[in-house]
C-alpha cells in the first residue's frame, strides 16, 4: 500500500462528512416536518462516524507508512543480489 492509498481513503471519507453535514444544513433550512428531528440525527450520527475513521487513518498513517518502508527495507535486503562482472580492459 502506499501513502496516495491511505490519502484517497482519507479524501473519500472527508467527502462523505461533507456531504452529510450539507444534507444536515439543507433539512435545517427547510421548514420544519415531523421527521425533521430523525433525519438531522441520523445523518449526525453518520457524520460523527465518518469523522472518527479520518481522525484514526490519520492518527496511525505515520505508524502505516514506517511499517511499510521497514517493510520495502527488509525486504531489498533479503532479495538476491546480483553480482556483476567486471569486464576486464585490455589496452
Amino acid at each position: 500500500m502506499t501513502e496516495e492509498i491511505l490519502q484517497a481513503a482519507i479524501l473519500k471519507l472527508r467527502s462523505r462528512a461533507l456531504e452529510h453535514y450539507g444534507i444536515i444544513k439543507d433539512i435545517y433550512h427547510r421548514p420544519a416536518a415531523t421527521d425533521s428531528v430523525d433525519k438531522i440525527a441520523s445523518h449526525a450520527m453518520l457524520l460523527a462516524q465518518i469523522e472518527g475513521a479520518v481522525i484514526t487513518l490519520q492518527t496511525y498513517a505515520d505508524s502505516l507508512a514506517s511499517r511499510l518502508r521497514q517493510r520495502q527495507f527488509l525486504t531489498h535486503l533479503k532479495s538476491p543480489r546480483k553480482k556483476r562482472k567486471k569486464k576486464s580492459q585490455n589496452r
